[in-house]
């Protein structure tokens, strides 16, 4: 009776662990947001603030995700980018404030043998910098150029509300201001692009890879798919943007340089400002998947869709191999039930394509988009005509997202 017991005993640990293990996010898969905890501290306080408390959670589930998915990659190039950036702010010249009757290609022409080699290094290891930022976002490529462009903005706005003032703001009038304007417009033009894109982009990633019936279930996979905390993220990248291009500009407009203060601040903003960057870059190459996926937002991607389906059918029409190749370059979907090769696959560009349910039309493309050929409304749920298993078009295809 005892050793039954003993093994009864054994047997519930066991089972118990198992349940445990079953349950760990880390095993079963990559963390999710509903894995953290959610604390309703501030929604007790008043209803009003249950969005802090929905941020809170997205917080602690970015620190949750860094931790588990940055490598020694991610480490390398925050260091290399952080180089860049303080190589290239710190020489003799600006700390002693340089020769002010000198400019343009005569002050580069004074520069030491040292300072040139400065400059020279800070240029490699930002060049370095971004290359390094394509490998490890690739599907935020074009919007690492936009969130540097922005920086560059910044600071060329910055200087020019500096000409007229170098106490800017202080003291600051109406004239003054117009020629940094320009600079402050392009920093919100481009931003906001990268914000469209990515927002819409988790909305068409949502609508396609995580399509249902269920309107619940939707908004399930849209609150699993919160840009909450990324969005808080961008705007203190944003703010970093101006502290750091008017503290940096601020410092070598006095013509001693004696704003000691102003040149930490430039440094320290610098510092977080490389970090921001990269966490704006990395949030949604993890949310939307390490394959093809277009970050566009819904003008670009129905232009984008429209120029494709162009260049199809004129690569149709004059040359065939061009199509043998494309569809070479498919990943082919197969049924999750019972493996049988499927209709649907993800074309070259990372896009599911769907056939068209019509008949005689041997159109297709993505899901709930209008056939190209007929303009029949596309399916965004298949049956497998060999087990009859009806599920969404994402399940038929490799999952190579995130999430």
């Amino acid at each position: 009776m005892a050793e039954e017991s003993e093994g009864a005993n054994a047997s519930k640990e066991e089972t118990a662990d198992a349940a445990e293990i079953a349950a760990s996010p880390s095993d079963a898969g990559l963390l999710k947001l509903s894995n953290i905890e959610r604390t309703d501290l501030a929604t007790d306080f008043h209803p009003a603030m249950s969005h802090v408390d929905d941020i809170t959670q997205e917080i602690k589930f970015h620190f949750a995700l860094i931790r588990d998915t940055w490598t020694m990659n991610h480490i390398r190039t925050l260091i290399i980018g952080i180089l860049a950036f303080l190589i290239g702010s710190i020489s003799e010249d600006i700390v002693t404030g340089g020769n002010p009757f000198t400019s343009g290609p005569a002050g580069v022409r004074e520069l030491g043998g040292f300072g040139f080699f400065q400059v020279a290094l800070s240029i490699a290891l930002w060049f370095w910098f971004i290359i390094e930022l394509w490998k490890l976002f690739p599907i935020m490529k074009g919007h690492s150029i936009n969130l540097l462009v922005t920086w560059g903005a910044g600071m060329v706005g910055m200087i020019l509300f500096h000409i007229p003032n170098s106490d800017f703001p202080l003291a600051v009038s109406f004239g003054d201001l117009l020629g940094g304007l320009v600079g402050v417009a392009a920093m919100i033009f481009f931003s906001f692009i990268v914000k469209m894109a990515v927002s819409e982009t988790r909305d068409e990633h949502v609508r396609v890879r995580h399509f249902s019936e269920d309107p619940r279930e939707i908004e399930v996979q849209m609150r699993e798919h919160s840009l909450k905390a990324w969005t808080g993220s961008f705007v203190i990248w944003f703010v970093l943007i101006l502290i750091n291009t008017w503290a940096g500009v601020h410092f070598v407009a006095e013509r001693h340089a004696e704003r000691n203060l102003v040149l930490i601040l430039h440094l320290v903003s610098g510092v977080y400002l490389i970090a921001a960057t990269m966490h704006v870059l990395w949030y949604p190459q993890m949310m939307l998947g390490t394959d093809t996926t277009k970050v566009l937002s819904h003008r670009a991607r129905e232009s984008h869709r429209y120029d494709s389906d162009i260049g199809d059918s004129s690569n149709q029409i004059s040359n065939g191999a061009s199509t043998n190749e494309k569809e070479e370059n498919m990943i082919a979907g197969f049924c999750p039930e019972c493996n049988t090769p499927s209709p649907i696959h993800r074309m070259a560009d990372g896009e599911p394509f769907v056939p068209c349910p019509n008949e005689v039309c041997s159109g297709g493309g993505n899901p709930l988009a209008n056939c190209p050929q007929c303009k029949t409304e596309l399916p965004a749920r298949l049956t497998c005509s060999s087990c009859s298993i009806n599920a969404p078009v994402a399940d038929f295809l490799p999952n190579v997202e995130a999430w």
